[in-house]
């Protein structure tokens, strides 16, 4: 049985085959190859005079007079052809057209030959485009460097400004920062590659992970494992036979540093920015892992995941209030953890669990709730959301939303915390690996961007509509 939103889509995808693969080759096809001459110089006949109204109207400021009233009779002239019946499609007797301009040069030359040449076989329409496509173009309707830069430049800014205006107002593009929603949304992290594989995969296989998964490989391994030079990593003094030199040389979806490694100064480039590249070099080497494989010292080995890149709805907010297990972006202008510090990056994205005026608390990796106006708490589950069914399933990943043992913790373990009639308690669906309102608190009304809509990038298992909830259908 369809949801009325499923059967929907699947009209609107049935109607978009027929135009892509009917309709519009169909038009080609008939207004082309397959078409009857009278249908090809009507269709001529329409597209010529679009081109002239376009031109008087783009150009107007730098028309003269003379080449605006010559343009105006020839659109004229088109426009009675068109409008015309089928006569105008039948052979008769050639008329000269002395108000055009002259032709010039070898073009010119040829258009006017071809014009001579339709003599009395050609149909007053056909004498009519050969007689103005050639002069018309380069002498009334000159299409310069300049003109086409203008125009250029005049669609870009139509298009930044709809980008722009579309950013703003409906859509806003995001990348999930980190893995505190994982497995739901996967973020920006490094993951270690087991010690039996040494190596990289092959180019077939990176480039189908990177496709699908957002995933690119790190890999290198010297012939020495030696300090070469002290390179104070995250503070505390330590040394490592690390890095020369730091250098971002990302490009849009494909971050990249270039990092010197050994005696010689060999020169790698590693997946992620530089603050990522930082962070993970510094993470292998902590722990130790550097191995003597096939008689190398292994400096790095894994992969680095971009994390899922998705589109932020704002338009639905405007209209009704938040949904506990929405999935919402939100800034974090004017939010402090309880320690003073503020919160790490512009934007969060978290799943909502709490709505306002509800008091909070958890029991055993289990969120319980108590709404305004209630006498007893009461458990959140598949009924609230259908995706609170997954985290508390404790399977494929999920765990259910766990205490936290940070000190200074405003929903300490065994606490409760009471929600103001304009605050939202935010949650990561990875509650082992997330910093959320269990640490900082709630997240005001205006502090919330919008609700997570659509993965568009990797094209992999999670790519398409985020946070459907099943139990609604």
């Amino acid at each position: 049985m369809f949801s009325s939103m499923s059967l929907l889509a699947k009209v609107a995808m049935v109607i978009y085959d027929i135009l892509l693969f009917l309709v519009w080759p169909g038009s080609y096809l008939l207004n082309g190859p397959l078409g009857s001459q009278q249908r090809k110089n009507r269709h001529f006949l329409k597209q010529f005079i679009k081109q002239i109204r376009h031109r008087r109207e783009w150009d107007r400021d730098i028309l003269s007079a003379d080449e605006d009233a010559k343009l105006f009779k020839v659109q004229q002239r088109a426009e009675q052809l068109y409008a015309a019946g089928p006569e105008v499609h039948q052979p008769s007797e050639p008329q000269d057209h002395e108000d055009l301009p002259q032709q010039r040069g070898r073009k010119g030359r040829k258009g006017a030959q071809q014009s001579q040449d339709a003599g009395l076989g050609a149909t007053e329409c056909e004498r009519f485009m050969w007689s103005t496509r050639s002069p018309v173009r380069e002498a009334t309707m000159p299409m310069k460097f300049v003109g086409y830069a203008r125009e250029g430049l005049d669609a870009l800014v139509v298009v930044i400004g709809v980008i722009m205006g579309a950013r703003a107002m409906y859509l806003q593009p995001f990348k999930i920062p980190t893995g505190s929603m994982q497995p739901t949304l996967y973020g920006i992290e490094f993951f270690q590659a087991p010690p039996d594989e040494p190596q990289e995969p092959n180019i077939v296989a990176r480039v189908m992970d990177y496709w699908n998964y957002a995933r690119r490989y790190a890999y290198v391994a010297l012939d020495n494992d030696l300090p070469v030079k002290a390179y104070n990593l995250q503070g505390g003094g330590q040394t490592y036979a690390l890095c020369l030199e730091l250098k971002d040389t990302s490009i849009p979806f494909y971050p990249k540093c270039r990092v010197a490694f050994g005696s010689a100064g060999r020169v790698e480039t590693l997946p992620g920015s530089k603050s990522h590249v930082f962070e993970y070099l510094h993470k292998y080497r902590a722990l130790g892992d550097t191995r003597l494989v096939d008689g190398k010292w292994t400096q790095i080995n894994g992969h680095f995941d971009l994390g899922d890149h998705l589109f932020v709805e704002r338009v639905s907010l405007q209209f009704r209030d938040p949904q506990r297990g929405d999935i919402l972006v939100f800034n974090t202008i004017g939010m402090i953890k309880p320690d003073g510090t503020p919160l790490r990056g512009p934007f969060f994205i978290k799943r909502l669990v709490a709505l306002p005026g509800e008091t909070v608390k958890i029991i055993d990796d289990r969120l319980w709730v108590k709404e305004p106006g209630a006498s007893e708490f009461r458990g959140i589950d598949e009924n609230d959301h259908s995706a609170f069914g997954d985290i508390y399933s404790f399977a494929n990943g999920y765990a259910g939303h766990t205490e936290t043992n940070y000190p200074r913790a405003v929903l300490k373990a065994g606490g409760q915390l009471i929600l103001g009639d304009d605050e939202y308690f935010m949650m990561g669906d990875n509650t082992n690996n997330s910093e959320d309102g269990r640490i900082w608190g709630a997240v005001k009304r205006k502090n919330i961007v919008g609700r997570a809509l659509f993965v568009y990038w990797p094209f992999g298992a999670r790519w398409g509509l985020v946070n459907r909830d099943k139990s609604a259908e």
